[in-house]
């Protein structure tokens, strides 16, 4: 059995919003807890909901991005970022200095959208439920 990947959704444009929060609601183990058109309260969103993973689809012109990104980037415990781009990457990674979790072409399909979120969501839990290692001390 699968845990239930909790996700934030931040589009620029009402219709991709909801065609894609309708997409991901017939998946049983991802759940969405949130959607957001992209304005200043999204980190506030973001951080009330506590996803594991957040999908955002917005302009790298956008003046909260990049502030946004920072935000997120610099909390302990960082949901997984997953970013869906048009054109070239580079000057994303330029942009944030610190780049998200997985970065998908818009032309991505439905099945590599579905699997990064999954994977993502896995690997955010993990990280942050993981419990220090205790080691034997030295007789």
């Amino acid at each position: 059995m699968h845990d239930t990947t909790r996700v934030f959704i931040a589009e620029q444009d009402q219709p991709a919003l909801i065609m894609l929060s309708l997409y991901l609601d017939q998946f049983d183990d991802i759940e969405v807890v949130g959607c957001a058109v992209a304005r200043p309260e999204l980190e506030e969103q973001i951080r009330r909901t506590k996803p594991d993973v957040v999908i955002y689809n917005l302009p790298s012109t956008s003046d909260a991005l990049p502030s946004l990104i920072s935000q997120l980037k610099s909390r302990q415990s960082c949901p997984a970022l997953v970013c869906i781009r048009e054109g070239n990457f580079l000057p994303l990674e330029g942009t944030f200095r610190q780049t998200p979790e997985a970065l998908l072409p818009s032309f991505t399909t439905a099945d590599k959208l579905i699997e990064t979120i999954r994977r993502s969501g896995t690997k955010y839990r993990s990280v942050v439920t993981e419990q220090p290692i205790a080691l034997p001390k030295a007789g």
